[in-house]
């Protein structure tokens, strides 16, 4: 099988989309669970950064902060 076919089967597996949300949800709920993520439309855009981070680390080499 070659890696392809592989990275297309996981993209089908619900569980790892689950999980990268919830360490999402950890990572910005603090220590203590009390902070919150402001909208779904948020949630989704950190989401999409996280799973394509290859793509994400070219897009904020331009941001200033």
């Amino acid at each position: 099988m070659n890696l392809f076919y592989t990275l297309a089967d996981l993209e089908e597996n619900d569980e790892l989309h689950e999980g990268r949300l919830l360490v999402l949800l950890g990572i910005f709920a603090g220590r203590n669970g009390s902070k919150t993520i402001n909208g779904l439309t948020k949630l989704a855009k950190l989401d999409f950064f996280v799973a394509l981070s290859g793509f994400s680390g070219t897009c904020f080499k331009g941001m200033q902060y």
